[in-house]
């Protein structure tokens, strides 16, 4: 399912989606609304940031 690279923490796609659940955690916390849905939208907006930012980087 993943390939070595993507366990590594230098790929940008495994940090910015551990920081976008991380936000998303705390963000689901303070607004009370809609809590899953704002989880959800952090998550997905950190992995495809760090698929853009691992495009951009060459190994």
């Amino acid at each position: 399912m993943f390939t070595y690279r993507e366990n590594d923490f230098n790929s940008c796609k495994t940090i910015f989606t551990q920081l976008g659940a991380i936000i998303g955690a705390y963000s689901s916390l303070i607004l009370k609304d809609n809590i899953i849905l704002v989880f959800l939208i952090c998550l997905g907006a950190g992995y495809i940031l760090g698929q853009v930012f691992d495009k951009k980087k060459l190994y």
